[in-house]
């Protein structure tokens, strides 16, 4: 898997797109992911999630209601819970979050609950993401 350098400033919000690649799991699944330096002087991440073709989340692993989307970052083993896909009814999903971190790895599992604090279930979507500057 390649690793996406996000270039950002200050001054200007410069957005960078990646694909999120399928491991197997959704494979008509499709996604990418848009993340931008914030503006605020904590200089945060801004990341924002689009998947399309999703399947139910019960049909991906047994037990599981939704997707939630985490963050891992580089050189780390521990994940942050950005938050769950919204998905509508046309099995779209999307969700816009903020992390502290600048180098990381972001992705989508299926999971029981929203608010789990530890990923259960398989990495379905995922990339690496690298911001440069701001």
């Amino acid at each position: 898997m390649g690793v996406v350098t996000i270039a950002g400033a200050t001054s200007c919000a410069s957005v960078s797109h990646a694909p999120l690649r399928s491991n197997g799991g959704i494979p008509a699944a499709q996604g990418e992911v848009d993340v931008r330096a914030s503006k605020s002087e904590n200089k945060n991440t801004l990341v924002e999630v689009r998947v399309r073709h999703l399947a139910l989340p019960e049909r991906v692993s047994p037990g599981a209601s939704t997707y939630v989307v985490w963050v891992r970052p580089a050189g780390e083993s521990g994940v942050q819970n950005l938050g769950a896909l919204q998905v509508t009814p046309d099995l779209n999903g999307r969700l816009s979050a903020v992390t502290p971190f600048r180098h990381f790895e972001l992705f989508i599992t299926a999971e029981p609950s929203p608010q789990v604090m530890q990923p259960s279930g398989a990495e379905l979507l995922s990339a690496r993401l690298k911001r440069k500057g701001g």
